[in-house]
């Protein structure tokens, strides 16, 4: 806790619990982990935050991870995120990017040999 002081010189205890701040550094290294080479976007913060808020890390993070999962990096979008939260990573989602993928591939594959 820090203590600060009122023009009236009342003391006034702010809490500053590092465990109510924001974890900001946790949230890029999450985006880190699927986008090594990318740099972590600043403008999920405010979305992010605001969900962290109302839901707290685990929900938000899980979410988080299953959004990263199944969508690729030129296609993110914050408010998409936010607005579909709680929809990431349920049955019937489309696969990741890398499954697309090699299905896509698959197929070309497949007719070729036809």
């Amino acid at each position: 806790m820090r203590r600060l002081a009122d023009r009236d010189s009342q003391v006034v205890i702010a809490q500053t619990d590092s465990a109510s701040a924001f974890p900001s550094r946790r949230f890029l290294d999450l985006y880190l982990e699927h986008y090594p080479k990318a740099e972590a976007p600043r403008s999920m913060l405010p979305p992010v935050k605001r969900l962290w808020e109302k839901h707290g890390w685990d929900a938000v993070a899980a979410q988080l991870e299953a959004y990263l999962d199944q969508v690729d990096a030129q296609y993110l979008s914050w408010p998409k995120f936010a607005s579909a939260f709680g929809s990431w990573g349920k049955a019937g989602k489309s696969k990741s990017v890398g499954d697309r993928n090699i299905e896509y591939l698959k197929g070309k594959l497949s007719q070729e040999n036809r």
